[in-house]
């Protein structure tokens, strides 16, 4: 199969030009397509002529954050690219992203489990929060204004900025005491889009609005649906412009609503969000090689070459060498990188007993802790309160297959944790398998501190193991 590439740029030619290089390395057949910004960074002459089969791109329309004009710029391209290029599936991608993996295994990958379209997306009415479900109501039943032609609007930005802060209550209650209007905040002091409800909405029980990433993959089978979707239907693509991230919701309703299409429900990059509310997410550095690495997705968002251009170098020296996780972590690494993904000056043990009921739930029973210098099982234990568990500067918690034990009548956990930097958008429902930590067999469960505690961990694998 032949997978092509649309890459939305706006700046960093360098670093566009080092995600082209990579691209066409690891696979020299496929087409990529740039649509660049010429309202943004200039790209300098012979750039993208410098890589074979890339097409450059440029509709002249500014592309401003949380607009239409986003959906508005990738749909043209897809377009372009539908009736000019060959290909079986494209991947959309921004100027920011880089592959994490070799790209060999992609198109299986893609094609898994036959899927036409690979979307992280769900209908707007199963989210599980009713704050989430409410904002995106805000988002896609009401209709705006356009945003100022700048994304900045009349306002100078102190000014706006104060309003923001200042006033940022009073409109979270305005909108909530009223169902006629809204006035959608946006972050870091962009200006804020007022917007009528809708009178019709072209959604219904049967055709659900969907919300997911910005960035996704579409079989050719797929695109074709969706590009004839909005040639048949201008009056969606005319409501979802008035409505705010319709990048977020507009291909993904008319893909996952549609009975023909098999849609895989992943994400096409991994995206680490530990600022929600700044409406950015993090930018890695090379101290998160290793947890890269692990993620299943084969890009990563976002990079920026201005800030930590070594986490680059190790991408590539990795993907060059087509090697195993665990191989290319237990060698030598360049740049101070070792093994073990933390400068943690000692380890903390801990051990919890959990009683088995007869109906085959756990209760909490007893629990000790050690500290060790190195991460060998210590000699020496004291026992502790399941409240202190909670405690701590150490984020991982890694439990191994062996230290479990399972007896008549209860059953007892033993972990290691490691203090580990960057870790709070990891969970312990997302565990991981981190070979570098505890070594083969492994199982580390990062954990967000504002959600789950180790004793959490540790009573759910216990109750896992019953």
């Amino acid at each position: 199969m032949r997978v092509a590439f649309l890459i939305l740029s706006h700046k960093r030619p360098a670093q566009l030009l080092r995600l082209l290089n990579t691209l066409r390395s690891q696979l020299p057949d496929s087409p990529i397509v740039v649509h660049h910004d010429v309202h943004g960074e200039e790209l300098p002459g012979g750039l993208i002529e410098s890589v074979d089969n890339v097409h450059l791109l440029a509709s002249g329309k500014r592309i401003i954050w949380g607009d239409h004009s986003l959906a508005e710029v990738y749909c043209w391209s897809l377009a372009w690219m539908f009736e000019r290029l060959e290909f079986d599936w494209v991947v959309l991608l921004s100027a920011q992203d880089y592959p994490i993996k070799p790209l060999d295994g992609l198109a299986d990958h893609l094609a898994m489990n036959n899927a036409d379209a690979v979307f992280q997306a769900v209908p707007i009415g199963q989210f599980s929060r009713v704050f989430s479900r409410v904002r995106a109501r805000n988002r896609y039943y009401y209709q705006y204004r356009p945003a100022a032609a700048d994304g900045q609007g009349i306002l100078p930005g102190r000014l706006r900025g104060f309003i923001h802060r200042r006033l940022g209550g009073s409109v979270v209650a305005l909108n909530l005491i009223q169902p006629l209007f809204q006035i959608y905040r946006r972050p870091d002091g962009m200006p804020y889009r007022f917007g009528w409800r809708a009178r019709h909405v072209p959604y219904d029980a049967n055709w659900p609005c969907w919300k997911g990433s910005s960035w996704f993959a579409l079989s050719r089978k797929a695109l074709e649906y969706a590009l004839d979707y909005m040639t048949d239907h201008p009056e969606y693509v005319s409501y979802c412009s008035r409505t705010v991230h319709s990048d977020e919701s507009m291909v993904a309703t008319i893909v996952c609503n549609s009975p023909n299409l098999q849609v895989a429900h992943r994400d096409v990059t991994y995206t680490r969000w530990t600022k929600v509310k700044s409406g950015h997410p993090d930018i890695f550095q090379a101290a998160d090689l290793q947890h890269l690495i692990g993620v299943p997705q084969y890009f990563a968002r976002k990079f920026d070459i201005d800030k930590d251009s070594r986490i680059l170098d190790e991408l590539d020296e990795f993907i060059k060498q087509g090697a195993s996780r665990r191989a290319f972590l237990s060698r030598g690494r360049p740049h101070g990188l070792s093994r073990d993904p933390g400068p943690a000056k000692s380890f903390m043990w801990l051990e919890a007993t959990f009683a088995v009921r007869p109906n085959g739930g756990i209760q909490y029973r007893a629990a000790r802790i050690a500290i060790a210098r190195r991460a060998a099982m210590p000699t020496s234990w004291r026992s502790w309160k399941v409240a202190s568990l909670t405690s701590g500067h150490h984020d991982v918690v890694a439990v191994r297959a062996d230290d479990v034990s399972v007896r008549a009548d209860d059953v007892s956990v033993r972990a290691r944790c490691a203090p580990v930097a960057r870790t709070a958008e990891l969970s312990w429902r997302t565990p991981r398998r981190l070979a570098g930590l505890c070594g083969p067999g492994s199982t580390v469960v990062a954990i967000d501190k504002r959600a789950a505690r180790p004793a959490s961990c540790l009573a759910r694998i216990a109750s896992s193991a019953v």
